[in-house]
């Protein structure tokens, strides 16, 4: 498999947490993955980009469809 981006990052969001799942270069070639979970509330959405930004993540993916929905609606108004 080949690898599209380096530093990727899957979000899987609920009602009360967000799952981060970061896949980052690891030692000696092997992908590194780390899972952690956050709140939802503005100070925990903060501390993921802070998470974020220090793993160097460039790319990532949000499970929430019905978030995705909601977003491109609101861009198309």
């Amino acid at each position: 498999m080949d690898v599209l981006y380096e530093r990727c990052c899957g979000l899987d969001v609920h009602k009360k947490t967000v799952v981060a799942c970061v896949i980052v270069p690891g030692s000696k070639g092997k992908p590194r993955k780390t899972i952690r979970t956050f709140g939802t509330m503005t100070d925990d959405l903060l501390a993921l980009g802070d998470w974020l930004a220090t793993e160097q993540v460039s790319h990532g993916d949000c499970a929430a469809r019905r978030l995705v929905a909601t977003i491109e609606r609101q861009e198309r108004r």
